[in-house]
């Protein structure tokens, strides 16, 4: 460990590893979220209004989420309340992953079954889409 640390590159390696190590305990405590979505809104001036995207978004729609999710407060976010206004939206919960860091594992790690609903979700998202510009051509 000593050798590491006399080189630049033992030093960067180093760097990392304690970098790393901070992220994890970050998000596994939930201090992330609470840090960059401040960070994030209020000095780089993001604008995160999902629920006005949603809203614009013509056609078939589907939602992936999480209520665990330690980065998009599941309550509080403006997509979750504008799809419950827009009643019925195809989707799926995700809720294999229990860690505190649920909002960084991949799909296809979780259960095998949520895995197969993400891909039924697009395949019906797409099968309509198809169909739609079928009849559309069929009317002209």
């Amino acid at each position: 460990l000593g050798v590491m640390q006399m080189s630049p590159m033992g030093r960067a390696v180093m760097g990392g590893l304690v970098a790393e190590v901070v992220m994890v305990v970050a998000a596994a405590s939930g201090l992330l979220p609470k840090v960059l979505s401040p960070l994030a809104t209020q000095v780089l001036g993001w604008e995160l209004d999902a629920r006005s995207a949603w809203l614009e978004i013509q056609g078939n729609k589907g939602i992936i989420y999480h209520k665990g999710d330690l980065m998009i407060d599941f309550e509080a976010a403006s997509l979750h309340q504008a799809v419950a206004r827009d009643g019925q939206v195809p989707s799926v919960e995700l809720t294999a992953y229990k860690g505190p860091a649920c909002h960084m594992y991949g799909l296809s790690d979780g259960s095998q079954a949520e895995w197969q609903e993400c891909i039924q979700l697009a395949r019906t998202l797409l099968d309509q889409r198809l169909l739609d510009q079928r009849l559309a051509q069929a009317r002209m």
